[in-house]
C-alpha cells in the first residue's frame, strides 16, 4: 500500500471528515493556483479539512506516515512559500473573514459580489461630520489629508451608481466649498481607481513579467529635501512602491503582547522592481540580475527612511538579519515557543520560526 493510500485509511480509521484532494481529481487545478509562474509547485495532494478535530487527526496521520506536508495559505508570499486562502462575509454584521494571504485582486472581487463594497482603504488625519443641512446620504464620507503637500486636500466618496445624481451630489458638496471651481475638481469611479491598482499580468494572454518586491518600516516624517531624494531615486531605479499607514489603535497594544512588533511607525513601505519578460531572455536570469541590482541601490539610496523593521508578509531571503527585523525583540520569545509546541519542527518553511537564536 503506497502513502497516500494509507492517509487515506488513517484518516478513515479515526473518523476524519477531511477530503483528499489527489492530482487526478477534478478539484485540484483549483487548489493548486499559482500567480508566481516561477519554480511551480506540484504537490502530490491537497488536504481539505473541515473542523478543528481534521486538523488535529490529519497532522497525527501526517506525522506518524513521515510525509512531508505544508500549510497551504494565501498564494500572495513573494518568495513562493504557500498559497491559497478564502474570503467569506457575514451579512448580519458586514464582517468579511480573510484567510492568510488572499491575493487583493481575489478580495476586490469577492467583496464587490457580496454587494459593491470596494477593497480601498484611505488614510486621513481628521474625520469630519455633516453638522447641518447634510447632503444626500449617498455621499458617505470626507477626508481630509493634513500633509503639506497633496494631489488633494479634500477626498469625498459617493455612493451612486447613476451618474446624473453623482454630478448633483457634486453641487451640493460644493454649496459648502465656494472656493471649488471645475479646474480644482477630480473625479474618478471606484472601477479606475482599482484598475490604477491593478495588474495586467494575470490575463489570460499576457506577456510574461519577473518581480522582485521589498520592504521597510518608517517612523519619521521627511523634510521636502528627502522627499526630493526619495522621488528621484524612485525615476533613477525604476521602482514602484506602496504604503500602508499605521499609527492608531496598534500604538496602544505594548509590541511584546503580539507576535506583530511593530509599533509608533508611520507606514510600511513596499517596494518593487518589474520588468516583461523578452524573447533573448525568456528565463528571466539576466531580468532579474539586473532588477535585484536596481531595487539594492535604491535601498541604499533612501536608507535615511527606515527604521530598521521589515514586514513579515513580504518574505525576503535575501534581508539580511530577517528575523531581527520581522520580529523585533520579541524573536528569541518566539523561538522558545517554537521549542515548545513545535520541538520536531513539523511546521516549518526557508524562513519560519527556527529551533535555534542562530
Amino acid at each position: 500500500m503506497d502513502k497516500q493510500n494509507e492517509l487515506t485509511k488513517c484518516l478513515e480509521t479515526h473518523k476524519s471528515t477531511a477530503e483528499i484532494i489527489r492530482q487526478s481529481n477534478a478539484k485540484y487545478d483549483d487548489f493548486n493556483f499559482q500567480y508566481n509562474l516561477r519554480q511551480m509547485k506540484q504537490p502530490k495532494g491537497f488536504i481539505a479539512v473541515k473542523s478543528p478535530r481534521d486538523v488535529k487527526v490529519t497532522i497525527k496521520c501526517l506525522k506518524k506516515l513521515e510525509l512531508k506536508f505544508t500549510v497551504k495559505s494565501g498564494g500572495h508570499s513573494f518568495e513562493k512559500y504557500s498559497f491559497g486562502g478564502y474570503v467569506s462575509l457575514d451579512r448580519e454584521t458586514n464582517i468579511a473573514t480573510v484567510e492568510a494571504g488572499v491575493l487583493l485582486g481575489m478580495l476586490t472581487q469577492r467583496l464587490l459580489e457580496f454587494g459593491n463594497y470596494g477593497a480601498t482603504v484611505d488614510a486621513f488625519s481628521r474625520w469630519q461630520c455633516w453638522l447641518k443641512n447634510k447632503p444626500s446620504n449617498s455621499i458617505g464620507s470626507l477626508v481630509r489629508y493634513g500633509a503639506k503637500s497633496n494631489f488633494a486636500r479634500f477626498e469625498f466618496v459617493i455612493h451612486e451608481n447613476d451618474y446624473g445624481l453623482m454630478l448633483k451630489h457634486i453641487d451640493d458638496i460644493r454649496a459648502y466649498f465656494p472656493e471649488m471651481n471645475d479646474k480644482l475638481i477630480q473625479i474618478s469611479s471606484y472601477n479606475e481607481t482599482v484598475n490604477r491598482v491593478s495588474f495586467a499580468y494575470y490575463t489570460k494572454n499576457s506577456t510574461l513579467s519577473y518581480m522582485k518586491s521589498r520592504s521597510f518600516y518608517v517612523s519619521k516624517f521627511l523634510n521636502e529635501q528627502e522627499l526630493t531624494k526619495f522621488s528621484d531615486s524612485l525615476f533613477e531605479y525604476n521602482i514602484s512602491f506602496l504604503l500602508e499607514t499605521y499609527t492608531g489603535k496598534i500604538n496602544e497594544i505594548d509590541s511584546s503582547h503580539t507576535a506583530f512588533c511593530h509599533r509608533n511607525s508611520l507606514y510600511v513601505l513596499q517596494y518593487a522592481a518589474s520588468s516583461l519578460l523578452t524573447p533573448e531572455d525568456p528565463d528571466g536570469n539576466e531580468t532579474q540580475k539586473q532588477l535585484h541590482m536596481n531595487l539594492e541601490k535604491f535601498r541604499q539610496s533612501v536608507q535615511f527612511m527606515a527604521n530598521g523593521e521589515c514586514y513579515v508578509n513580504y518574505i525576503d531571503s535575501e534581508e539580511s538579519d530577517p528575523f531581527k527585523k520581522f520580529y523585533c525583540n520579541n524573536f528569541r520569545r518566539l523561538v522558545e515557543v517554537k521549542r515548545n509546541y513545535d520541538p520536531k519542527n513539523i511546521f516549518r518553511f526557508p524562513l519560519s520560526i527556527p529551533l535555534t537564536f542562530n
